[in-house]
């Protein structure tokens, strides 16, 4: 019970985000031209010190585009035909969220690099050049210089930082009240 009261305490959408404005207003400009054009959203690497964001936001990307989430970690993804994999299970639109980017082999890297730039995937026995799903990937990562700079030049680069001490007491209030904890009356425990 308490670790989902936790995972219900995150921010759903971008206005319950704290501390973070220029990474929102660039990808709710971003979500907004894709939507208009009709356009997948481009991809994004999030970059920055643990707990400071980077899974929150590629989450909130997934509510405000409509799309379905996919998570995997990028130890994970261990060769190209694992991506074919992947793929299989995907749709036009979902959002495929790679944790701990950084990990992921540099062949993996060179594959996804096709899928994002052409949306064309390496797979299967035969290593055939098929189409694959127009998704929007986002690769939260502490150490983005770890991922190559031909994926890193694809994709839009956002970086989280650590908080104030201003930010962490909303951030605290707004997970308490999606919970239904009423901290606001007791500063000294915010502070």
């Amino acid at each position: 019970w308490i670790f989902m009261g936790i995972a219900d305490a995150r921010p759903v959408n971008f206005q319950q985000i704290v501390g973070l404005k220029h990474n929102i207003e660039r990808v709710q400009y971003d979500v907004k031209g894709a939507i208009q054009l009709g356009e997948p959203l481009r991809s994004y690497v999030v970059v920055g010190p643990s707990g400071t964001g980077k899974t929150t936001i590629a989450t909130v990307i997934v509510t405000e585009t409509g799309g379905v989430v996919h998570k995997f970690l990028g130890s994970d993804i261990k060769k190209p035909e694992d991506l074919y994999e992947i793929s299989a299970r995907l749709n036009n639109g979902d959002v495929v969220i790679i944790e701990e980017a950084h990990t992921i082999n540099k062949m993996v890297q060179a594959v996804l690099l096709e899928w994002i730039e052409n949306f064309k995937i390496l797979g299967g026995a035969e290593f055939n050049i098929f189409d694959a799903p127009r998704v929007c990937f986002v690769f939260p990562t502490t150490n983005a210089g770890k991922l190559s700079k031909a994926l890193r030049d694809r994709c839009i680069t956002l970086t989280t930082h650590y908080y104030t001490t201003d930010e962490i007491k909303q951030i605290l209030l707004g997970a308490a009240s999606r919970i239904n904890l009423d901290l606001s009356q007791d500063e000294p425990a915010l502070t």
